[in-house]
């Protein structure tokens, strides 16, 4: 059970671990196709290699990972507290509300939330940041270091290392 994706405006394309779903994958290559790749492949060659098992190039790869490692971090910026202030609300440390009164968390529309749903508000947030923070740890450990990680795509069935 529990929650395995990352809830948010990419429809749920995190995964646990770092991972990420093919759409996202694929959505992430073809915003990283560069101008000498389509001057090279053709518009349609890109296209038809966008999700295949061989990539364009590595350094194509590394710029997809670019791209998922800034949207990550742009994702967790953008959250008024870090996954240590949620983690420390759990653990009873920061917030204490008295059994009955309601709360209105900030940023909702006039809305309220007992304590047990505030609770389930901030566990969500958390698993969110969990894959957020995977998601991002993974596309960086690849754009440091793309031939010791084989590749970006599908990695759950590549974790070869061709290198150091």
């Amino acid at each position: 059970g529990g929650a395995r994706g990352a809830p948010d405006a990419w429809g749920g394309c995190l995964l646990a671990g770092g991972y990420c779903e093919d759409s996202l994958g694929r959505v992430l290559q073809a915003l990283a196709i560069s101008e000498a790749e389509i001057a090279q492949f053709t518009v349609e060659g890109c296209v038809i290699n966008i999700g295949e098992a061989v990539s364009l190039s590595t350094e194509h790869e590394r710029r997809a990972a670019i791209l998922l490692r800034d949207a990550c971090s742009s994702l967790l910026l953008s959250s008024p507290t870090t996954l240590a202030h949620d983690v420390q609300i759990l653990e009873g440390g920061l917030v204490q509300i008295p059994e009955g009164e309601a709360v209105t968390p900030a940023g909702s529309p006039g809305g309220q939330l007992r304590p047990r749903r505030l609770l389930q508000a901030v566990r969500a947030r958390v698993c969110r940041k969990r894959c957020l923070e995977d998601s991002r740890s993974r596309a960086d450990a690849f754009v440091q270091r793309p031939t010791a990680m084989a590749t970006l795509r599908r990695p759950w069935k590549a974790h070869i290392r061709t290198s150091g």
